[in-house]
């Protein structure tokens, strides 16, 4: 249920900006000014973690993104696991909804 309810939060945070089609320039003007201001918002409202483990070239293994105030061991974190090829290029990342101090453990899809 937490999960669903921070889903929701994310989404209706980033969505409010879609409320209406661009139908005209000033319709297309106010839907990305909407935008905008709903990532603003967004940014404001989550915190952001990141793990890097053993890399050592600033791409992070593990991101999290959590409402603000929510600690490290509530399981309210939207987590994402980086897997990297050879070349150190993204090549896969994989979804966890769990606390941030199990990104080791939690199961990933």
């Amino acid at each position: 249920m937490k999960r669903i309810a921070l889903l929701l939060a994310v989404f209706v945070t980033l969505g409010a900006g879609l409320a209406f089609a661009a139908n005209s320039y000033e319709d297309d003007f106010r839907w990305k000014e909407n935008w905008a201001q709903s990532v603003k918002t967004a940014n404001k409202s989550l915190q952001i973690r990141m793990d890097y483990g053993v890399r050592t070239d600033g791409q992070p293994i593990y991101l999290g993104y959590a409402i603000r105030g929510k600690a490290t061991s509530d399981d309210a974190w939207i987590i994402y696991k980086h897997t990297y090829d050879v070349n150190d290029q993204l090549t896969l990342r994989q979804t966890a909804f769990d606390a941030w101090d199990n990104i080791a453990t939690a199961t990933y899809e």
